[in-house]
């Protein structure tokens, strides 16, 4: 079990709480175990908890290289085409809203979506600049 933390004694911030280990740190609590070291010598060696190493030797075997497995994650509500469809359909009518959008694209997904999608395309909202109206006067100094 790993030492309890002590009263007033400064947190390390180089181990933020729940995080995954290194492929380095795999590697050597892999090769500790082939050596013969008990799960404790692991724990203490590398300070780490006692189900980290356990799932680590356990599921050594499914890992490539040491790296971390491929997590699913939440299924996306869209289509890599309903994707294209958005952002050809931006790009063509910038100034529509996100409900005018979605209606035209014919989607299934929320705003927020939508933004997300455009956001990792580089297309966010932006408040353009007042500008002063065109006077005939400038019109004409423009035109010469």
């Amino acid at each position: 079990m790993p030492p309890l933390r002590t009263q007033l004694r400064s947190i390390t911030p180089n181990r933020p709480y729940n995080h995954q280990l290194t492929s380095f740190q795999r590697g050597i609590a892999i090769g500790l175990s082939i050596k013969g070291a008990k799960s404790t010598e692991i724990e203490d060696f590398l300070e780490i908890s006692r189900r980290a190493v356990r799932s680590t030797l356990t599921l050594a075997h499914l890992r490539d290289d040491g790296e971390a497995q491929v997590r699913s994650g939440r299924p996306v509500k869209f289509t890599p085409a309903d994707e294209r469809n958005l952002l050809r359909h931006v790009r063509l009518h910038p100034k529509d809203t996100y409900t005018e959008v979605i209606v035209a694209c014919g989607l299934k997904i929320k705003r927020d979506t939508v933004k997300r999608i455009l956001k990792k395309y580089g297309i966010v909202n932006w408040r353009a600049r007042r500008r002063p109206f065109l006077t005939e006067k400038n019109a004409a100094k423009r035109l010469a």
